[in-house]
């Protein structure tokens, strides 16, 4: 029930942002002159900023209010939104229905965790957070394999319209089969004055301004503005002054913070957070910019590509199982972590070298390694934290390392992108003076055939390698950085004993 649910938004998501649509394919919703729609700036800025600020007022409601209610209106929210997008007839009817779908996105993330937290045993709950693992790992790459495959042969607007059936089926499922436990109805109780000032609206709205302003940063530095330009200084700038508002203002609001310092601070939290943020920084760079390599370099559609990426998917889905019945056998939190995040620096490593002179067994053998990686350690924070979570702080707990995963995507994703956008103008500058970067990076990857002559063509493709080589490296520094953070936690082992204790508040 639930990681079906969660399966389909994560894959809504990717396919709706992964794929390198055909420029014809976008005349429908853009205007002939939104260079900022093209390159997606401000549709991703603000939708990953109300899927971010919302997170954890997510995991408030989910707190305070009925979850099988609350969870069902994120469900219906979400619907609006990818209705919204799938007619939308310009630009920004569609960033307004990426907006809506970002707002219950990031609902129905939490809400699924949480159920599933509630509903599993502490005993099981490891084991079957390996199977919801392996559903999030395949729908992030089958996501862009259904959306090109839309792009390709029909509209982008199906990666949208196909979420109302799937949506519609979830809902069902839940709202018959799901009966939210006892404990969970009784865990928090409060006035209502109380439950509207614990979803900490300001400190949504804070979080919203600050990944706002830090993406179109890193949209604009070097790209359409120049790094020194009062423009993208002045959004650096907000976004360190906003971000340290916002940590003032979490501290200050104590027990009714999106992100409550007490559960922030807790070492089963914290150093699975932190972990988290930079796995996901390096996960979802590789699930975008895979992608991008196959079809630039090999030239694959983007058909081609994501069959290309069941070379990571297949080895994913094997670990994330294995390791859910590993980690209760073995219960050292810890060991998951510095052996995947060792494992991925390695393998992020091996993605670095490659070009446009990679053999096919190299390719797959390195895919193999970072899919492996990425479902050994994908789910082990999470469990951690709703091993050691009380009930009432279930979704809290929840939310909170959901948030930490998402934000290390947008941050370091964005990061990426700035990386590769640059190395690419500036490799084009020497390599091609002729030809306008910007009509590399609007052109996409699949048309670079297309759209270049014979002669022009090596160089283009050279200047994506240098592009590539530069987001790989920061997928190498991010992985690294988990495992030395994976060395922090509880070496303690965690038996199944310990997991019931911890459950019902006898442990922490």
């Amino acid at each position: 029930m639930d990681p079906a649910a969660e399966d389909f938004s994560d894959s809504s998501n990717t396919r709706a942002a992964t794929p390198e649509p055909k420029e014809s394919s976008l005349q429908e919703a853009e205007t002939s002159n939104d260079d900022e729609f093209i390159h997606g700036t401000r549709l991703a800025a603000i939708t990953v900023s109300l899927l971010l600020g919302f997170q954890s007022t997510w995991g408030k409601i989910y707190k305070y209010f009925p979850i099988k209610i609350w969870f069902l209106i994120a469900l219906f929210v979400f619907e609006i939104g990818s209705l919204i997008c799938a007619v939308a007839p310009g630009p920004t009817t569609l960033i307004v229905g990426r907006a809506v779908g970002g707002l219950g996105g990031s609902g129905v993330t939490v809400g699924a965790f949480t159920i599933f937290g509630l509903i599993a045993s502490p005993e099981t709950r490891p084991k079957l957070l390996g199977y919801m693992g392996a559903t999030y790992g395949v729908s992030g790459v089958l996501g862009p394999l259904i959306g090109g495959a839309f792009t390709d042969k029909v509209t982008w607007r199906w990666c949208f319209y196909i979420n109302l059936p799937i949506g519609g089926l979830a809902a069902v499922i839940v709202f018959f089969f799901f009966q939210t436990p006892a404990k969970a109805m009784a865990a928090a109780k409060a006035t209502l004055k109380e439950k509207l000032l614990q979803a900490d609206l300001i400190g949504a709205a804070l979080m919203m301004a600050l990944i706002v302003s830090y993406i179109l940063a890193l949209q604009y530095g070097g790209q359409t503005h120049a790094w020194n330009s009062s423009v993208v200084i002045g959004l650096l700038v907000s976004f360190v002054a906003i971000l340290a508002v916002f940590v003032a203002w979490e501290i200050y609001q104590k027990e009714r913070a999106m992100i409550v310092p007490r559960l922030f601070l807790a070492r089963y939290v914290f150093v699975g957070s932190a972990y988290m943020f930079f796995f996901g920084g390096a996960y979802f760079t590789i699930l975008y910019y895979l992608p991008i390599y196959f079809q630039s370099v090999h030239n694959s559609s983007a058909i081609g590509s994501g069959v290309k990426m069941l070379a990571l998917i297949i080895p994913l889905t094997i670990a994330a199982i294995v390791q859910g019945a590993a980690l209760i056998k073995i219960g050292i939190i810890p060991l998951f972590w510095v052996v995947g995040g060792a494992l991925g620096t390695v393998g992020c490593g091996l993605l670095y070298t490659m070009d446009d002179q990679t053999s096919t067994g190299k390719w797959i053998g390195y895919q193999i390694i970072v899919g492996f990686t990425a479902g050994w350690t994908f789910q082990v924070a999470l469990s951690n934290g709703q091993i050691h979570a009380r009930p009432e702080d279930m979704s809290q707990v929840t939310a909170i390392i959901n948030f930490s995963l998402t934000i290390g995507g947008a941050i370091l994703l964005s990061a990426s992108q700035s990386a590769f956008n640059n190395q690419l103008i500036k490799t084009l500058a020497v390599n091609l003076p002729e030809i306008d970067p910007a009509m590399v990076l609007g052109v996409g990857a699949t048309q670079i055939r297309q759209d270049f002559s014979a002669s022009q063509i090596p160089a283009v493709i050279d200047a994506y390698v240098v592009g590539l080589k530069a987001v790989f490296a920061i997928t190498v520094a991010a992985f690294g950085i988990s495992t030395v953070i994976g060395l922090f936690g509880s070496w303690k082992r965690v038996n199944p004993k310990d997991l019931q204790n911890a459950a019902t508040g006898g442990a922490a």
